[in-house]
């Protein structure tokens, strides 16, 4: 458990990007474990969405969700050249500074692309059931796509307010992300163009080759699709 503390501080400490929250130290003391990292003020997405979802404000418009996704797959392309895969994509996992910044955080189970199957526990998927890619459901190795598919989950849910897929058991969940296709976003949002639903598909493809070279490539084509509508839409 230590060694993979250190290690895992460690490889946060090093991620230095604007839109990746910052470590600045990291140890243990009187046998407690912690982490020192910039605190953030504006909340987190997924409490955004949740107003949303109470109707205290509304979802994000298309603009907004491109503008996002830009960001934080800028973050995700850096720390995937830095040969570190986040491995848990998800709402509660970006945070807004006062200005409304997005940052990505969390790399505590980030992995190592190469790390010993040791320090991260053989046959464990790591992630959270709603984001996770057919290939950890499959229990095979993750990739950078790994995390462009859960970013693909988010942007689904930011654009229509619900998960791409839902089910009472996580067996019923696994089944419909390894076998179904999201419902279309425009049918619960009529005012989002057709062009969002084939980026969406593409970055939630069911085999990682089929996805976008990059998670930078997916939020230039969501980007493209949003620049097709007016600025209010």
């Amino acid at each position: 458990y230590t060694e993979r503390f250190m290690r895992e501080a460690q490889t946060a400490a090093s991620l230095e990007h604007a839109h990746i929250v910052p470590v600045y130290d990291f140890g243990v003391h009187g046998g407690i474990y912690y982490v020192v990292m910039r605190l953030l003020t504006g909340g987190s997405l997924a409490e955004r969405l949740q107003f949303a979802e109470q109707g205290e404000q509304p979802l994000p418009t298309l603009a907004e969700t491109a503008e996002v996704v830009r960001r934080i797959a800028a973050a995700l392309d850096y720390a995937h050249s830095r040969g570190v895969i986040h491995r848990d994509i998800k709402a509660s996992n970006v945070m807004f500074d006062d200005q409304g910044s997005p940052f990505l955080v969390d790399f505590g189970i980030a992995k190592l692309l190469g790390a010993t199957s040791s320090l991260t526990g053989t046959g464990v998927a790591i992630g959270t059931p709603s984001y996770m890619s057919p290939e950890q459901w499959r229990g095979e190795g993750v990739t950078p796509e790994t995390d462009q598919y859960a970013l693909g989950v988010m942007t689904y849910t930011m654009l229509t307010g619900r998960m791409p897929f839902e089910a009472p058991t996580p067996y019923a969940l696994m089944h419909k992300h390894l076998t179904e296709q999201p419902t279309p976003p425009n049918v619960w949002r009529a005012d989002l163009p057709e062009a969002v639903r084939p980026v969406l598909e593409r970055a939630m493809a069911k085999a990682p080759a089929d996805r976008y070279p990059s998670a930078r490539a997916f939020a230039e084509a969501l980007m493209a699709a949003a620049s097709a509508v007016p600025a209010a839409a």
